[in-house]
């Protein structure tokens, strides 16, 4: 793994020497980048480039944004432009994790891993994920965020999502993060994807024991489901209980369930 932590310019140039000149670099299967020196003012556009420019030959795993909240808040950094990442033709993961990023149009033959963090997706991106061309994708994690925080994609740019039939071999869905998360859920008794479906998230946003009602209509539609994840969201205990009996063959993980009014609930990551 080549691991860069602080110092755009220079990081991009130890990329460059070790890629250029270091033996190793043959062997290299996985890249993480993460704080470029002052994260609200630079992107990782020069990185992504010549990344997608002169890929490592064995290169399957790409992480964008690799800092925690100590080092800065979500929202702060600035990825940039995505793109070009989809035209690696070896990766197999990739982690986006950020609050300013294009992602563009989406295709990747080989693409197995995908994780969208941020804590406010842009209508744009949604509709890139709703309609990205991944064949070969298993996992698939979208956080939706706080509309305060540029997340302007809504449940309408889910939909397109959930219908799909295209994703043959998807088992694990993560709609997370979402400040809609209460309405989506009647839409999964319909959704043709989440038969498939083997582990579902949906931590992180708004869910409620409002929601629970259409869980229950939802479970004879994900005959294949083994864990759903409520973790981090407004499930109080009693929901908690209700949905192990709803789900009785599924692993229902549910940590650090929040409390909050009707009027005063929001998604676990927005700055």
């Amino acid at each position: 793994m080549f691991r860069g932590s602080k110092g755009h310019a220079p990081l991009l140039d130890a990329f460059a020497t070790v890629h250029a000149r270091h033996p190793s670099a043959r062997l290299l299967r996985a890249i993480s980048v993460g704080i470029n020196g002052f994260a609200s003012e630079a992107t990782l556009d020069d990185i992504v480039e010549a990344l997608a420019g002169n890929p490592p030959a064995q290169l399957r795993e790409l992480v964008l944004g690799d800092f925690d909240r100590e080092q800065c808040e979500i929202s702060w950094f600035q990825i940039g432009d995505v793109a070009p990442v989809w035209s690696i033709p070896t990766l197999r993961h990739v982690v986006v994790h950020g609050g300013d990023f294009a992602l563009g149009t989406i295709a990747h033959a080989g693409l197995e891993h995908l994780e969208i963090q941020t804590g406010g997706l842009s209508l744009a991106n949604a509709v890139s994920l709703a309609s990205a061309q991944l064949p070969a994708l298993r996992h698939l994690d979208i956080w939706y965020g706080d509309p305060n925080y540029g997340g302007d994609a809504t449940l309408a740019e889910v939909t397109p999502l959930l219908r799909r039939e295209d994703l043959p071999v998807l088992t694990h869905l993560g709609i997370k993060n979402a400040s809609f998360a209460d309405e989506l859920c009647p839409l999964l008794v319909d959704a043709k994807l989440c038969r498939q479906l083997r582990s579902l998230d949906l931590s992180l946003g708004t869910l409620s024991d409002t929601a629970i009602p259409a869980l229950r209509a939802v479970a004879s539609a994900l005959p294949r489901l083994e864990r759903l994840n409520v973790s981090e969201t407004y499930v109080t205990d009693e929901g908690r209980a209700e949905l192990a009996r709803i789900f009785p063959r599924v692993e229902v993980v549910a940590d650090d369930l929040r409390r909050g009014d009707e009027d005063d609930r929001y998604v676990a990551v927005g700055e």
